[in-house]
């Protein structure tokens, strides 16, 4: 094969893996960009195209490798630093990626992807805040129309805990692009910070809508609609009890006003809770997905079927003659303890993970 033909054949691979990963389909990019490796080891565009593919895939390992192996062949290039920052950062090294991320940056100064790597591993380190405050707001100076450049800012603030300057960065990033499923994820971050569950909920839903590998935002997602359903489960367990209260401290058969009484209370806590931690979780966008979420939770799907399991039992014990009612009391309780039970099972389970 003649040089010419082998550099079309790389070529052409480096342009279809490119593309791949642009669709998120890294593996097969990895699968393509074999061959090209094999007659080539050394080739940096290589190197880092299989790096890229291999962060986006979660082989952190291997695209630190990569990256190090691209740095090596090309050690003038910023490129392969950079990647290599991002799998170092998401190994849990961040002293080696901010390494990888300051030699980035000297060798290229006035690139903005440099000082926007730079602020996004020194992020989460109490002692790197400085640095990556002065890191994105200098990547924001020389790229001040790049919607990564304020979101990296926005990013270091939550991290920071500053809510006004997240607030704004964030909103800037999303401005100038309205799918930055990084900013929109930050952005609901944020809300937890404020106790806003359900905005935060709907900005994690928009991250995943906007992009599916976008993985924290999937992470982040599940675990405030498991939180949410979570709150429901304990208030209408705590509803439950009150309705088991009455019951036993009116009789079976009490008067009309009573059962108008409580059953317009029991109702109204029950549909409120619905209406405001439920139903907006799933107008989030997407609804389906937040919904199906629930799968993820079995614990939580069975503590709630027994809880209603128990509301109706009990409900059915104001139509009961004599002392059928007992029995049905006596059941609701049992449902009520199981589901408590199960959900101590589901907070012991995630705070596992």
């Amino acid at each position: 094969m003649s040089a010419s033909s082998f550099d079309d054949d790389v070529g052409g691979a480096l342009i279809r893996a490119h593309h791949l990963i642009e669709i998120n389909r890294p593996d097969e990019a990895l699968r393509m960009l074999a061959a090209a490796l094999a007659e080539d080891p050394d080739n940096p565009d290589v190197l880092c195209a299989a790096a890229r593919a291999s962060l986006d895939s979660s082989r952190y390992q291997e695209a630190g490798e990569l990256a190090t192996r691209a740095a090596a062949a090309a050690p003038r290039w910023e490129y392969p630093q950079r990647l290599r920052a991002t799998a170092l950062h998401l190994l849990g090294r961040p002293d080696e990626a901010a390494t990888a991320a300051r030699r980035a940056v000297a060798l290229a100064p006035d690139t903005w992807n440099t000082h926007y790597v730079r602020a996004f591993v020194c992020a989460t380190s109490r002692h790197s805040s400085q640095e990556a405050y002065a890191a994105a707001r200098r990547a924001i100076h020389l790229a001040p129309n790049e919607a990564d450049a304020w979101a990296v800012l926005g990013h270091v603030a939550v991290e920071n805990r500053d809510q006004d300057t997240a607030q704004k960065a964030l909103e800037k990033a999303l401005s100038l692009e309205p799918t930055h499923s990084t900013a929109r994820n930050d952005l609901g971050r944020l809300h937890l910070l404020r106790d806003d569950p359900v905005g935060a909920a709907g900005h994690f839903a928009g991250a995943v809508a906007s992009d599916v590998r976008c993985r924290e935002a999937v992470q982040n997602l599940e675990s405030t609609v498991s939180d949410a359903f979570s709150d429901i489960i304990i208030v209408f367990g705590i509803v439950l009890a009150l309705i088991e209260w009455t019951v036993i401290a009116v009789g079976a058969h009490p008067s009309a006003s009573t059962r108008l009484v409580v059953g317009v209370f029991c109702l109204r806590i029950v549909g409120s809770l619905l209406i405001k931690q439920l139903m907006p979780l799933l107008r989030a966008p997407p609804g389906r997905y937040v919904f199906s979420l629930l799968r993820l939770y079995p614990e939580l799907i069975a503590a709630a079927a027994l809880q209603f399991t128990g509301f109706a039992l009990l409900t059915a014990v104001w139509a009961l003659p004599g002392r059928a009612w007992l029995w049905l009391t006596a059941i609701g309780t049992a449902a009520l303890f199981g589901s408590v039970l199960l959900h101590v099972r589901h907070v012991r389970r995630r705070l596992s993970t």
